[in-house]
């Protein structure tokens, strides 16, 4: 009796990862997360990949912008913006930050769209208080983000090959334009450090 309850036991776990394991397996699910902005919510459409090494891949297709009814606001598309199907992320929350990335004091979101060995990509929507939507503006590069409400800089680091270093600065123009302004430069091949001021 126990060796048959076991046996069935192992059969139905064998069937189950013999499901899961197929390569290519996707999963669709939502994740929502609180917009800190009135009682919206932001809900991430979202799908899980299982690519066949025992581990699984997450991205994001859209966010819905929510009221406290559950009324879709606004859509904001990641294959509209970047002409992405879908981000490529390592969470199952699409590695979405909501920070303040235009130092008004309102929570914008930052979302991963795709990583290489080290640096990884962010799509950027700041939220505009006239429209009362998000506004998609710009993309963040670097295995680092810094928003420095001090300076009112954003300033990312990455790496471009072996050895070379990068602290990039960004601040805002009166347009209210994010444009980069500074680039510390770290070659540890010839030891040199190198800074760039761009007009």
């Amino acid at each position: 009796m126990k060796v048959q309850a076991i046996q069935a036991i192992l059969s139905l776990l064998m069937a189950f990862f013999a499901e899961i394991t197929i390569k290519g397996y996707t999963v669709p699910y939502t994740w929502e997360v609180p917009a800190q902005i009135d009682s919206m919510t932001l809900r991430l459409d979202c799908q899980a990949t299982y690519p066949g090494y025992w581990y699984w891949n997450y991205g994001v297709r859209s966010i819905d912008v929510l009221d406290a009814q559950e009324n879709v606001l606004q859509t904001l598309s990641v294959s509209e913006e970047e002409g992405w199907e879908v981000t490529n992320c390592w969470e199952r929350n699409g590695d979405i930050f909501l920070e303040d990335l235009n130092f008004d004091g309102i929570p914008d979101i930052r979302l991963m769209l795709t990583s290489g060995v080290v640096n990884i990509s962010y799509m950027c929507w700041l939220w505009n208080p006239e429209l009362e939507q998000y506004a998609y503006k710009f993309i963040l590069n670097g295995y680092d983000v810094i928003v420095d409400n001090d300076t009112q800089e954003i300033i990312t680091m990455s790496r471009d090959g072996w050895g070379q270093y990068y602290i990039d600065y960004f601040k805002y123009n009166n347009e209210e334009e994010l444009y980069h302004y500074k680039q510390v430069h770290e070659d540890m091949v010839e030891e040199t450090t190198t800074t760039t001021i761009y007009d």
